[in-house]
């Protein structure tokens, strides 16, 4: 069941790697996004209701008849080779945590998001956290990683502040 409720700050990372291809530069995360949950449906026919009612296209990750899931290949399926149905693989993770979770974009940066190195996370954190299952944070940590991320962008100072 996800833990996260209306007014929970996410932070997205890639995964730990050479980005860039920057000589000298040891391999690193990079702050992809910044998402605040805007709104939590208990199941995926609440959400889908709602979308409804204000005439709005359901997201792709959202399983209810008439909506397919995403074809294998633009999902992360984990590594898993998927010999059977995949809309029956999405159906069954679906009815497992029912859980929606609409988010508001604060920060979004897919072309060069700004490096977070292991030293800064060290700094940070005392460790580095676990991805997958990240820890909660303090606000005073998020302050200073989106800090850290801003100084990395010297041109673009404070351009991940959008939502403050």
């Amino acid at each position: 069941m996800p833990r996260l409720h209306v007014g929970d700050t996410v932070v997205f990372t890639t995964t730990k790697g050479k980005w860039g291809g920057v000589p000298g530069r040891p391999a690193h995360w990079r702050l992809v996004a910044v998402l605040e949950v805007a709104e939590r449906f208990e199941t995926h026919a609440e959400a889908a209701a709602l979308y409804a009612a204000r005439r709005m296209r359901p997201p792709g990750n959202l399983v209810v008849a008439g909506n397919p899931p995403l074809p294998v290949p633009l999902t992360l399926h984990h590594g898993k080779v998927h010999d059977g149905d995949w809309d029956a693989v999405c159906v069954e993770r679906a009815a497992d945590c029912g859980v929606v979770l609409a988010c508001e974009t604060r920060v979004l940066d897919l072309v060069d998001p700004p490096p977070i190195l292991q030293d800064d996370l060290l700094a940070l954190f005392g460790t580095v956290p676990n991805t997958r299952t990240p820890p909660e944070i303090s606000e005073a940590q998020f302050d200073r990683l989106l800090a850290i991320a801003d100084a990395r962008r010297p041109t673009e100072r404070n351009a991940l502040r959008r939502a403050a």
